[in-house]
């Protein structure tokens, strides 16, 4: 199963970190998306969900209401 993670941070106080993180130990495929770091957990990110290029299974969305 394949997750992307819209917010992704390099943080590890931030929820999306921790999600990754969680995630990631449970065996799952991770693409973290933010337009501010090239990877997260050294997984490589991309800066938009229109670059993902494989089939997305789930969506977690970890930013700010102001930025929606």
């Amino acid at each position: 199963m394949t997750v992307a993670i819209l917010g992704a941070s390099q943080t590890p106080s931030r929820y999306s970190y921790m999600a990754q993180k969680n995630l990631m130990q449970e065996g799952y495929s991770v693409i973290p998306v933010t337009p501010k770091y090239s990877e997260v957990l050294e997984v490589s990110a991309v800066d938009s969900l229109s670059k993902i290029g494989v089939k997305v299974d789930t969506l977690t969305i970890y930013i700010s209401p102001e930025k929606l």
